[in-house]
């Protein structure tokens, strides 16, 4: 009997440990798809920076949202990097619903290809500002230049009153699934309005939805 229990371990043995060894990297790949964040948990913000507060950024971020909003990710690059233009191309369009970038860190092309194009009067009465505050391409809206009032949020964020090189203009991503109805990109339906819940939380005196 044990003779026979032994061969049979020597001839199926392999069977056995492979069986185990699939079903143990199985367990092992399924934990970390439970608990990564699905894409409408997730926000990402891409800074075309040289430097950036981002515990202040992150800490303001959570604070119009629900539990539902489980992270923020900010991507912060300097336009005078020499591979910036790569990280916008995968830290920005890729992985980011949000963009802050100078006007003179993005083209034209650029932002008509990747960024969302509003109606002036849309963005004016969501942001409650006039149009002297926007970006336009070719007519369209596209950019809302932030504000700078002494101790605002992006103020202190990105030292905006020792900047030199050219105003801050926040856009949205165009593919970005996080904008309620704001999202326009392929006729699909939106994942979430985290994305306004960060910008409400990030605008001084708020968003008006």
């Amino acid at each position: 009997m044990k003779r026979s229990i032994k061969e049979h371990l020597l001839r199926f043995g392999w069977g056995y440990a492979a069986i185990a060894l699939i079903s143990v990297s199985g367990w092992l790949w399924a934990i970390p798809a439970k608990i990564s964040p699905k894409a409408q948990e997730i926000i990402g913000i891409f800074l075309g920076a040289k430097s950036v507060n981002e515990t202040l950024l992150k800490e303001e971020s959570f604070k119009k949202a629900d539990s539902s909003l489980l992270e923020v990710n900010l991507f912060v690059q300097s336009p005078e990097n020499y591979y910036f233009g790569s990280f916008f191309q995968t830290q920005g369009i890729q992985s980011s619903d949000i963009f802050v970038l100078q006007k003179e860190s993005i083209s034209e092309d650029n932002i008509r290809a990747y960024c969302s194009s509003f109606k002036n009067e849309d963005l004016e009465s969501l942001f409650q500002i006039g149009s002297e505050d926007l970006l336009a391409v070719k007519g369209k809206a596209y950019g809302v230049k932030l504000r700078t009032e002494e101790g605002g949020i992006w103020t202190r964020a990105l030292s905006l009153e020792d900047e030199k090189e050219g105003d801050y203009y926040l856009f949205f991503n165009r593919r970005s699934r996080n904008f309620g109805d704001f999202y326009q990109y392929d006729g699909k339906q939106s994942y979430s309005d985290h994305g306004l819940d960060v910008l409400d939380a990030l605008w001084e005196g708020g968003i008006k939805r």
